[in-house]
């Protein structure tokens, strides 16, 4: 059958976004230059800290008491329990400017904190928890501005609500990652440019990014604002605590490539050529290092050279990219060697280089053979206090996406999808993904009995199933998920100590029969295990906070050696409040009806998991318990 030439460009297209995909995917993994981290070992990183402030081992925050949080001696965390005698804001030893920042911190029920960007521009932590409609004082929030001059009602402007409340429950450890970029002075000291929060990532999700201060926000040490001041954390309000804090503090004015010349040549050339036997055919002078100057769309050899001045002698991660194949040379020295062959699947290099402070010369040569990539190169430089930068222009990477994401939510009643998932790096193959109203969302394999993860926001990225021809059939979370168990969730086993297999087999008598739709759009999953009939359901709790799971269990022969798998992780705790934290306070597990079964934590290699040995009655068992995030 002849192709016709419309079907011939579609697959060319096809292929082009497919490959330009990788591309995207592969350069945002380039080496980075390396966070450093923030002792908490003591306060000694902290300006005159007041008696509020402590460093512990642990906390601990029951999510049903207002304001307690309780700490044990130790290193690791820094906590802060105010009282009436002390209640004071803690600031860093070190001030900032352009930062990054990584941190975890927990809240007990109802605390307020916050984080003051060089002291004066507030990030907001609060117990947000299950918020539907979050606003700038919610956690995540960026602070509103105050004007104490203006009629009651309207002295708070400019606040930003997060996107999404990304909040986890009080007493769990949460993520954020923040961007901030400090104000702009001219040498007279007059402000040319606000301060910014570029990106902030809550629990994994993006709440805000390019968001713009025209000043300080309420509570700020001043309304003066400056280049550099230290770091400040709210504590006058509630108890807060933080560990794993990370940080890249930028102080130096960005690099750029300076008497730039380039020459263009056309060839098929196998390899970086040799310049002075060749004769260019395009060349001149040019303020910044572009693809667009190339000679040809395709067969061709581009090759810049200039001058590079290092502000103060250290290490440098400079990343070379491009879709054919590329060097770099430093002061006539290979330093990024060219990959052998154009391609677009190892096509990012980063090498960390040592360079003395001063002027250096540069090389940068680029060919391409292969019709099938666009012209594309693009340098970038992150290090010693410089903030990593394109040394590129706009244009040199051309951007060849497609229609972009396709999103999937429920409307009136609760969506639910089959398909493909990802899980841990293995594919799944017999999901069942369900996506309520209320914004919390899970995902079960139905071949284990698994409940893989749970989520909340979003539902579902489709994009792998429904663009173009959906060639993978895969579907992911759009939210942040928290990974459950992708094990069977029943097992016989010989003895409470036996190892839990990580997968049914066709001989472990186990059979998915389908679900059945309930009344309000909910499945109701069946399984047949060795002979035994289970119902499995999944259902909001607290007003669509938290997720619920109940199984239920007949059986004619009634087993003793019949055990459900609830959770696993490297860590599992029973609290005070009888709910289980898991991997280390990352969700909670309640355990509500169960009868005269027996919860147990073991331990399984290096892992520990929660299970529940069944006890039947009358030839019926039910296990229902709560997931908390």
């Amino acid at each position: 059958m002849k192709m016709t030439k419309t079907f011939k460009i579609s697959i060319k297209q096809l292929l082009l976004c497919f490959l330009f995909s990788v591309f995207l995917q592969t350069t945002s993994k380039a080496q980075e230059y390396p966070f450093s981290p923030f002792s908490l070992a003591d306060l000694s990183n902290f300006k005159n800290p007041s008696a509020n402030w402590q460093i512990a081992s642990d906390v601990y925050a029951d999510r049903n008491q207002k304001d307690m949080m309780k700490a044990s001696a130790g290193t690791g965390i820094l906590v802060n329990l105010p009282s009436e005698q002390a209640k004071n804001d803690i600031f860093t030893a070190w001030e900032h400017g352009d930062i990054e920042m990584e941190l975890e911190f927990m809240m007990p029920k109802g605390s307020n904190s916050g984080i003051y960007f060089q002291s004066r521009y507030e990030l907001q932590l609060l117990d947000s928890w299950g918020k539907k409609n979050p606003k700038a004082g919610d956690c995540g929030g960026i602070y509103e501005r105050w004007d104490e001059s203006k009629p009651e009602g309207q002295k708070g402007y400019q606040g930003y609500p997060p996107r999404m409340n990304a909040s986890k429950a009080a007493g769990l450890w949460q993520t954020l990652r923040i961007e901030f970029q400090a104000p702009r002075f001219d040498a007279s000291g007059k402000k040319i440019e606000n301060a910014k929060f570029i990106k902030v990532m809550h629990n994994g999700m993006l709440i805000h990014e390019n968001v713009e201060l025209s000043g300080v926000t309420r509570g700020a040490v001043s309304e003066q604002e400056t280049a550099f001041a230290p770091l400040r954390i709210q504590g006058d309000h509630g108890a807060v605590a933080f560990r794993n804090i990370r940080y890249k503090r930028f102080d130096k004015q960005p690099l750029k490539l300076e008497n730039i010349s380039y020459q263009c040549y056309k060839g098929s050339f196998s390899e970086i050529p040799k310049f002075d036997t060749l004769k260019p055919v395009k060349q001149g002078k040019t303020d910044v290092m572009s693809s667009e100057l190339v000679c040809s769309d395709n067969d061709f050899a581009l090759r810049f050279t200039g001058e590079i001045t290092i502000p103060e002698t250290g290490n440098y991660y400079f990343t070379l990219y491009q879709g054919g194949s590329s060097h770099l040379l430093l002061d006539g020295k290979v330093v990024i060697k060219a990959n052998k062959f154009d391609n677009w699947f190892n096509e990012y290099r980063t090498e960390i280089i040592n360079l003395d402070a001063g002027k250096h010369t540069f090389e940068i040569a680029y060919k391409k053979n292969n019709s099938w990539f666009p012209t594309a190169l693009g340098l970038s430089v992150e290090g010693n206090g410089i903030h990593r930068h394109d040394l590129h222009a706009l244009g040199s990477i051309p951007f060849l996406g497609g229609e972009g994401a396709i999103y999937l939510n429920p409307e009136q009643k609760p969506r639910l999808l089959r398909s493909f998932m990802e899980f841990k790096g293995e594919m799944r193959t017999h999901v069942i993904s369900v996506g309520e109203i209320s914004k919390v969302n899970y995902a079960l394999d139905m071949s284990q009995g698994a409940l893989l993860q749970v989520w909340r926001g979003d539902f579902l990225d489709v994009t792998g199933m429904w663009q173009d021809r959906g060639g993978s059939q895969l579907a992911s979370p759009v939210g942040n998920p928290t990974s459950l168990s992708s094990a069977p969730v029943l097992m016989l086993l010989n003895d409470a100590n036996a190892s839990w297999t990580s997968k049914y087999v066709e001989s472990d008598g186990f059979k998915a029969k389908g679900y059945d739709i309930d009344e309000y759009g909910r499945p109701l999953f069946k399984y047949l295990y060795k002979e035994m009939q289970v119902e499995d359901r999944v259902l909001p709790e607290e007003d669509g906070k938290i997720l619920g799971r109940e199984l239920s269990i007949s059986s004619s022969q009634s087993p003793t050696n019949l055990y459900a798998k609830i959770a696993e992780g490297k860590e599992i705790d029973l609290l005070a409040d009888g709910s289980y934290s898991i991997d280390g306070k990352q969700y909670y597990i309640q355990i509500a009806d169960i009868g005269k079964s027996k919860a147990m934590i073991r331990q399984s290699g290096n892992k520990k998991e929660l299970l529940v040995n069944v006890a039947f009655e009358a030839n019926k068992a039910k296990i229902k318990y709560s997931i908390v995030w």
